[in-house]
């Protein structure tokens, strides 16, 4: 998948994915 960032601030973003085998959560540093 892809999330337009574009228009977010430069910071640092935690993003949790729920899947059938349970949830995944992912750092995103936006500079």
């Amino acid at each position: 998948y892809q999330v337009d960032m574009s228009a977010m601030d430069a910071a640092l973003y935690f993003v949790t994915i729920q899947t059938e085998n349970g949830s995944v959560t992912k750092r995103i540093v936006k500079k």
